[in-house]
């Protein structure tokens, strides 16, 4: 049985599951189904439509707003169906326990940019997790997916599913930084709330740490260090950390792992090779000009993973740090 008393900034509200369209719905409603039942809050389901003929200007006759509303209903009516759906396939599995009914309410909102208006529903509905269809990535350097944005400017932790079903005893892995100061909280937050998701998936907890290569960057200046014995003392150094956050939680040392080297790069390979389901990560917003160009390891992994992300979000927008977990 999960343990409530866990939940940090999660504290049981409302999940705010976000469905684009139908076809990422069925999952995205199936597993906040899953989620909601375990921690035993309700579900608002959000929709955002635009279509932009809707605000061009119409023939004479024909009423712009009407048709706007049009737009509306008919998004709505197939959202209740995805509802109906969905909630019927649940009764039919055991996601839910018997004589158990997670309440679920509804919305469907006309706007341009669907990050600002799920920001908007999520204040609205005071949703304390938001989950969605992970967005295909993006090229550009300015322009950022609607991801990237959300995670950017949402006070609440955001959770991107892939298409791919949460398997009967899947892995769940926290990625953090125990070599960065003023980590301390976030990292925290992070293993607490994949302690949570594993307990509540039935599945196996992974921390992962990535610590310097330091001949990479002490080698060229340097030939004395003996560089075997320095990684050696690294690795043990970020294990201990490591170990401080998690010791409450009993888990394995053959479940933690500090490995050298680039934290997108190790995060990505070990996602892989634990054929990690869930990647549980954080990240400080950064907004601004800075913010544009700027993505930290959260944001650059989103398109280098192929499970579920959960970033747990800590706001330190004051000071328009670049740092992640």
């Amino acid at each position: 049985m999960t343990d409530h008393t866990l939940l940090t900034s999660m504290d049981a509200r409302t999940l705010l599951a976000v469905v684009h369209d139908l076809d990422d719905g069925q999952i995205v409603l199936d597993k906040a189904l899953q989620v909601a039942d375990s921690l035993k809050i309700p579900i608002h389901v959000m929709r955002v439509v635009f279509d932009p003929y809707a605000d061009f200007p119409m023939p004479e006759g024909v009423d712009s707003e009407q048709l706007r509303d049009v737009i509306l209903r008919d998004a709505d009516v197939q959202l209740q169906d995805l509802i109906t759906a969905t909630q019927a396939n649940a009764r039919a599995t055991t996601h839910a326990q018997a004589g158990t009914e997670i309440t679920i309410s509804s919305s469907v909102v006309w706007h341009k940019h669907d990050w600002q208006a799920i920001i908007d529903c999520a204040q609205q509905v005071q949703a304390s997790l938001i989950m969605k269809a992970m967005a295909p990535p993006h090229s550009g350097l300015i322009l950022k997916p609607e991801d990237w944005h959300l995670l950017r400017h949402c006070h609440q932790h955001v959770m991107l599913v892939t298409p791919a079903s949460w398997q009967a005893k899947p892995h769940v892995m926290a990625a953090v930084d125990v070599h960065t100061d003023g980590q301390a909280e976030l990292n925290d937050m992070i293993v607490k709330q994949a302690w949570q998701f594993a307990q509540m998936l039935g599945a196996e907890l992974h921390i992962v740490s990535a610590f310097p290569d330091l001949e990479r960057w002490l080698g060229p200046i340097s030939v004395t260090i003996d560089f075997h014995q320095a990684r050696k003392k690294l690795q043990l150094s970020t294990e201990h950390r490591i170990g401080e956050i998690t010791g409450a939680l009993g888990i394995p040392d053959a479940q933690i792992h500090a490995r050298q080297g680039d934290a997108t790069l190790i995060i990505k390979q070990m996602a892989r090779s634990l054929d990690t389901q869930l990647l549980v990560m954080g990240t400080v917003q950064n907004t601004g000009s800075r913010g544009m160009w700027l993505g930290n390891t959260s944001e650059q992994i989103l398109s280098q993973v192929h499970c579920d992300v959960a970033v747990i979000v800590a706001q330190d927008g004051a000071h328009g740090t670049d740092r992640t977990a």
